[in-house]
């Protein structure tokens, strides 16, 4: 139990998006991450009209679900 409560600490000390000290990811951050890498790379597939929230998920390995947690839609993306 001592271990998970000081990666839970190291986690809310260091705060940027990995931590090379603790060794520690900031899921959230590197989620959005892996969102804007996968659509861009989709980007340069095919033209944005034929991009899909879908799409994304299925490149990057992550769900519709969690995508729409970190953005509204699309556009946002690229805000």
């Amino acid at each position: 139990m001592g271990a998970k409560s000081s990666r839970a600490s190291a986690a809310t000390l260091c705060g940027p998006a990995n931590c090379k000290i603790h060794g520690v990811m900031n899921l959230p951050g590197f989620t959005k991450q892996a969102l804007r890498n996968s659509f861009m790379k989709l980007l340069n597939e095919r033209p944005v009209s034929q991009i899909t929230v879908k799409d994304i998920g299925e490149d990057c390995g992550i769900n519709r679900n969690s995508f729409y947690y970190h953005y509204q839609a699309l556009p946002s993306l690229v805000e």
